[in-house]
């Protein structure tokens, strides 16, 4: 038995069929109308109302209404009904008989197909429904119509047949399907082995496709996570590397150059900045800048003067952390402004409540830092902690070797760096020269001013030693109460002398002022050059003082040159 489906098209192709063959019937009606005038106009309407039926078949079909089991055979039998009435009603019987019996035959097979002729009872069914139309308008042929005896005959024989075919037809539509049903069945016990190893082989190929997917997801995160391992080795080296040559040198310049440099070969930057400002108390303002750039950066050295500016140093630090991983770093930051900078991080960083540092790290692509910048930021914090401790040792050792209140370097130190002094120019027969100056009836002031003008006084020609030593390259020293000393190297004794003018100048024309007083002090200078009179540098120094002491006995407020007194 076909299902829905295939009774459904079973039903169109037949439908479609019989247009056919109605069209082949009207070509031979057409023709025998044609060579036989007294045609009775009855067959002319059954003729007709058969080729309307079976128009109406093909739109039925055609729009599936066919998909009711009922209608389609209504009007099979309709059909056939009116094939037996074409029988009757023909003149040329016997050649019509033929015909309308070979059609009778065909409709039946289409009304045969929709049973299962398989089985008895619908074997039956189909006969009995199949061979009712022809009965029933025999019978009523007989009893209206009173047809011959002849025509009894032909009809008996007419029924005969048409059993006769019908039986044969169901019998082998039977084995037909019956065959066929065995080949479905064997067909369909093949197709379930192969669809369910087909579905066998597609759930093995998704999991195949699940696991290469997870193998792929796997391998990824795998080189991800030894990208990471490597570049966090990497890193763990580049840090450690910073930090041991942080405490392998007291040179704060020295430790910058070395610690760019290393974190411009390690994270392959374009840019690499550390600015560091120091503010301590009596103390000039102190700025340590370092930085290194590639030729790529589009940086030049107008760029660097402004990044190592103590304003631009003072404004990123009065900012949070900046991090700038577009391509409008070198416009939004007018400090690198026609670079070719497109990744930016600044990090600022406070070292103590004098001093504080701002970090810069630059780089010619897009988010180049975004895999990194925890580790940056980690390091810019290691790299201040070891800048805090370095800058509080220097501290600590600027306090052991120089004077509090001058900020100058104080007695102890100057009798270290003699050594150093007498290797380095005294054995070398080089220029070396020793200032030693007093401040003029310095008891007088302190018994007069107090001693915290007196310390005023002080600090001040401590300051102009400094800045005269600063100048001309010298190493000053507080060398005792209100006496200062300055070494002067590769200069001689006239040189020197008029260096001494100007300083001493610069103090005797400072104006003081005390409790709305006018205050001007002086100073008496001695120098003593070597080679000139002395051979070591102790007697350098006893030199000069004996110097300094004769420009007191001469009147104060002059200079004496010592000349072997």
């Amino acid at each position: 038995m076909l299902n829905e489906e295939e009774l459904l098209i079973v039903k169109k192709r037949s439908s479609l069929f019989n247009m056919i063959l109605v069209v082949g019937l009207c070509i031979y009606h057409l023709i025998f109308y044609t060579f036989n005038e007294d045609v009775a106009k009855i067959n002319i309407y059954i003729f007709l109302s058969f080729a309307l039926l079976f128009m109406l078949e093909f739109v039925l079909g055609k729009y599936d209404f066919f998909k009711s089991g009922f209608l389609y055979i209504i009007i099979k039998m309709l059909e056939l009904s009116l094939t037996v009435i074409i029988v009757f009603n023909a003149r040329n019987f016997m050649i019509n008989s033929i015909i309308y019996v070979m059609l009778y035959c065909l409709i039946a097979l289409q009304l045969f197909v929709t049973y299962d002729v398989t089985e008895i009872y619908s074997k039956i069914e189909a006969i009995f429904l199949s061979s009712l139309p022809m009965l029933g308008v025999t019978l009523f042929e007989i009893i209206f119509n009173g047809i011959n005896n002849f025509y009894i005959f032909v009809f008996m024989a007419f029924i005969i047949i048409i059993y006769f075919c019908e039986y044969v037809a169901l019998d082998i539509q039977a084995e037909v399907l019956n065959k066929l049903y065995i080949k479905i069945n064997c067909l369909n016990g093949i197709a379930t082995v192969n669809r369910e190893e087909n579905d066998s082989m597609k759930v093995t190929q998704a999991k195949l496709l699940h696991a290469n997917k997870q193998l792929s997801i796997q391998r990824f995160k795998l080189q991800e996570a030894n990208e990471q391992i490597i570049r966090s080795s990497e890193e763990t080296q580049l840090q450690n590397y910073i930090m041991k040559n942080f405490t392998s040198s007291l040179d704060i310049d020295k430790m910058l150059k070395i610690t760019i440099d290393a974190i411009m070969d390690g994270l392959k930057c374009d840019l690499v900045s550390i600015g560091i400002v120091s503010n301590e108390p009596n103390e000039d303002m102190n700025v340590i800048t370092h930085s290194e750039y590639t030729k790529e950066s589009g940086i030049n050295k107008e760029i660097i003067k402004e990044i190592e500016s103590i304003r631009c140093i003072k404004e990123c630090h009065n900012h949070n952390i900046v991090i700038e991983i577009s391509n409008y770093a070198s416009v939004k930051y007018e400090y690198i402004a026609g670079s070719t900078i497109k990744s930016l991080i600044v990090i600022p960083a406070t070292i103590n409540e004098n001093a504080y540092c701002v970090y810069t790290f630059g780089s010619c692509k897009n988010e180049f830092f975004e895999k990194n910048k925890d580790f940056i930021q980690n390091l810019s914090n290691q790299i201040t902690l070891s800048i805090t401790n370095l800058l509080l040792y220097m501290k600590m050792h600027t306090m052991a070797i120089k004077d509090p209140l001058t900020n100058i370097y104080n007695r102890r130190h100057f009798n270290v760096m003699s050594d150093t002094f007498k290797k380095n120019y005294i054995d070398k027969n080089r220029k070396i020269s020793v200032v030693l100056f007093d401040i003029d009836k310095f008891k007088n002031i302190n018994d007069t001013y107090g001693h915290v003008f007196g310390d005023e006084v002080i600090s001040f020609c401590g300051k102009i030693a400094n800045k005269y030593a600063k100048i001309y390259d010298g190493f000053p020293v507080r060398y005792g109460g209100e006496e200062f000393v300055i070494v002067y190297t590769d200069k001689d004794s006239e040189e020197v002398r008029q260096i001494c003018e100007e300083l001493q100048n610069e103090i005797k024309t400072k104006k003081f002022e005390y409790e709305n007083k006018e205050i001007f002090i002086n100073i008496s200078i001695g120098i003593a050059t070597y080679p000139t009179y002395c051979s070591e540098f102790e007697e350098l120094v006893n030199a000069a003082d004996s110097a300094m002491y004769c420009s007191k006995k001469n009147g104060r407020g002059s200079i004496t040159v010592y000349a072997g007194m």
